[in-house]
């Protein structure tokens, strides 16, 4: 069967349309990366259940293997804490980045009971991180829940021996 001019047309408006679509999808996976240095890390925390939380951040820290456990995740050591200290909700806070390039932020809430927490990060104006969960006090290996966000714009781990 032959198609007419107007088919044509449409066929080509559609090859053209899906071609851009691809486009489009492939750019929104390498938005996910920076592609250079970012300049301001923004966290904000908020809670329905709870007023306050222990707040850490740190923009100098480093990356180390578990001895333990070589192919568990890393430990974070931090070297210098910005602040630790005990932010009311909901929180929101820019820091601009230093020349290390990193940003490090842990939280939970100040109260010792079970609470959702939602935090977001952007970088930029690229959000990085968003994340609500139900924090216990303890989980299965004992140790208390918490949201947290690592950010390394030149990725250098420290392993171990």
């Amino acid at each position: 069967m032959k198609c007419s001019n107007t088919e044509r047309v449409a066929q080509r408006v559609g090859l053209v349309a899906a071609i851009a679509g691809t486009v489009v999808m492939l750019g929104a996976c390498d938005a996910l990366i920076l592609d250079r240095e970012p300049e301001i890390a923004h966290l904000e925390i908020s809670s329905s259940e709870v007023s306050e939380v222990t707040l850490i951040t740190s923009q100098w820290f480093v990356e180390l293997e578990d001895p333990e456990c070589p192919q568990c995740a890393r430990l974070i050591h931090l070297v210098a804490a910005d602040t630790t200290y005990n932010a009311s909700l909901p929180f929101s806070r820019s820091y601009p980045f230093t020349s290390r390039l990193q940003f490090f932020a842990e939280t939970y809430p100040t109260e010792l009971r079970p609470a959702t927490l939602s935090m977001t990060v952007y970088l930029d104006d690229e959000q990085w991180y968003n994340d609500s969960r139900r924090l216990v006090l303890e989980n299965e290996d004992g140790e208390r829940e918490t949201l947290r966000f690592v950010y390394k714009y030149n990725d250098v781990s420290v392993g171990g021996g």
